[in-house]
């Protein structure tokens, strides 16, 4: 399986992460997490959620 992870930093109304979904589905991701937290919180639910996901053998791909 490969996972992939986005996130914006501000709510939806400031940022579109729709790019970054549309690219992260383009390079194969089969399932997507996604996010709207500040890069320094120390809490991403779904970050940890799409890490407990995972297994041996699984990828996680990410965007700049």
């Amino acid at each position: 399986m490969i996972y992939g992870y986005a996130r914006c930093s501000t709510n939806e109304d400031k940022q579109d992460i729709n790019r970054q979904v549309r690219e992260l589905k383009a390079a194969g991701a089969d399932e997507i997490y996604l996010e709207y937290e500040h890069g320094d919180s120390k809490v991403k639910s779904q970050q940890e959620a799409m890490f407990a996901a995972t297994i041996p053998g699984d990828s996680i791909i990410t965007l700049e």
